[in-house]
């Protein structure tokens, strides 16, 4: 007779023996949801030094299979002229509704697992009519969801919101260089 320690047990066993066909069943929902696109990521690091003093860096790299539902497909692309700084503290409908970010588990190749990380700013670079670049600039919110087989992840999804403002001049930086290369 199984005790109910036992059957959690059970439980975790079977969970951990299909974990990896979940991840595999998850990428391929992911694929199904749209057109992967590629996007650079900036994480932030800040270390302490001995005297206490914070030094941030920057690191950064392309996720390649990502896919991205904005709210309604409508993104606010120009908020203004080039000599007058946007109105960041209006809020715009389409900036309350999160935009949704799909990662694969799996990046390029199964040895490359993507974690995205709360406050990481994600660059969407999209083309006009007449092929000019247009950077969306996201940042990753507070709130990452996933969904769990007993001990095992099985879905995530990162909610992110538009940065809006004035971003700093390393940054500002990497974001050009890759804006170059795409």
């Amino acid at each position: 007779m199984l005790t109910s320690g036992s059957i959690g047990s059970v439980w975790n066993t079977i969970s951990e023996a299909i974990a990896p066909a979940l991840y595999d069943l998850q990428d391929m929902k992911i694929d199904l949801l749209g057109s992967p696109v590629a996007l650079l990521r900036i994480h932030r690091e800040a270390t302490v030094d001995i005297d206490g003093l914070a030094n941030e860096s920057y690191t950064s790299e392309v996720v390649s299979n990502c896919i991205i539902h904005y709210p309604g497909g409508i993104v606010t692309l120009f908020d203004g002229t080039d000599d007058q700084i946007s109105d960041t503290s209006s809020i715009d409908l389409s900036e309350i509704l999160p935009i949704e970010v799909y990662v694969k588990f799996h990046g390029v190749d199964s040895s490359h697992v993507v974690n995205i990380e709360r406050e990481d700013i994600l660059v969407d670079v999209k083309f006009s009519e007449h092929n000019n670049k247009i950077p969306i600039l996201l940042k990753v919110n507070y709130r990452a969801s996933g969904q769990f087989r007993a001990q095992h992840l099985a879905t995530k999804k990162y909610e992110c919101t538009l940065l809006r403002g004035v971003v700093q001049d390393e940054i500002k930086t990497i974001i050009d260089a890759y804006i170059a290369s795409v």
